[in-house]
C-alpha cells in the first residue's frame, strides 16, 4: 500500500526478497496468518448461524489440536482442545460458537511515495517517473445503490491516503 506526500523522499521499511527468505519465522512460513467468518442463520437452510475458522497453524506431530466431545448433564460441547488446556479452545455448544485468529502479525507494509508537481499522474520510480494505475471499482451493496470509486496504484500497491474523504462519505451520520 501506498502513501502519497507532496514532497519527501520514498520509503521502504520491506527488506530485499533475499533477506526475507532467511527470516526464521517460529512454527513454519505455512502458518503465517489467519482468518475467521459467520454467516447468519436467516442465509442458511437450517437457519442456524454458520461459523468457520482457521487459525492458520502449521502442520506438526504431535498435533497441536485435539478434537473432544463433552457431554455431560448441561453440558454439550465439541471442538478442538490444546494439550494441558482444560477447555475447548476453537468449537461450539448447544446454543453459540467460538474461534479466534492469530493476533497481532504484522499485515502491511506501507512506503510513502513523492508525486510530480508538474504532473500529479506520476510518481517518482526508482529509475525516474512511473505512471499510477488508475481503475474504477464497484462495491454492490445489498438494498442501496452501489459504492463506485477510484483506486490509484502504484508499484507498492493501492494508494490509501486518498481513500479517507471518499469512504467518509458513506459512514452513517
Amino acid at each position: 500500500m501506498s502513501l502519497i506526500l507532496k514532497r519527501g523522499p520514498s520509503i521502504s521499511a520491506q527488506p530485499p526478497a533475499t533477506e526475507l527468505s532467511a527470516i526464521d519465522v517460529p512454527g513454519g512460513k505455512d502458518g503465517i496468518g489467519s482468518n475467521n467468518w459467520a454467516l447468519s442463520g436467516k442465509l442458511t437452510v437450517s437457519e442456524k448461524p454458520f461459523l468457520a475458522n482457521d487459525p492458520h497453524l502449521g502442520l506438526s506431530t504431535p498435533a497441536i489440536w485435539y478434537f473432544a466431545h463433552l457431554d455431560a448433564p448441561g453440558l454439550n460441547v465439541l471442538g478442538g482442545t490444546l494439550p494441558g488446556i482444560p477447555a475447548v479452545i476453537l468449537g461450539r455448544s448447544e446454543t453459540f460458537a467460538w474461534s479466534f485468529t492469530n493476533t497481532n502479525p504484522d499485515v502491511q507494509d506501507l512506503h510513502i511515495e513523492q508525486i510530480d508537481t508538474k504532473n500529479p499522474g506520476m510518481y517518482r520510480g526508482p529509475d525516474g517517473l512511473l505512471p499510477f494505475k488508475v481503475r474504477q471499482e464497484i462495491i454492490d451493496v445489498k438494498g442501496a445503490p452501489s459504492i463506485h470509486f477510484i483506486v490509484k496504484e502504484t508499484r507498492h500497491g493501492p494508494v490509501i491516503s486518498d481513500s479517507l474523504l471518499s469512504a467518509l462519505a458513506y459512514l452513517p451520520r
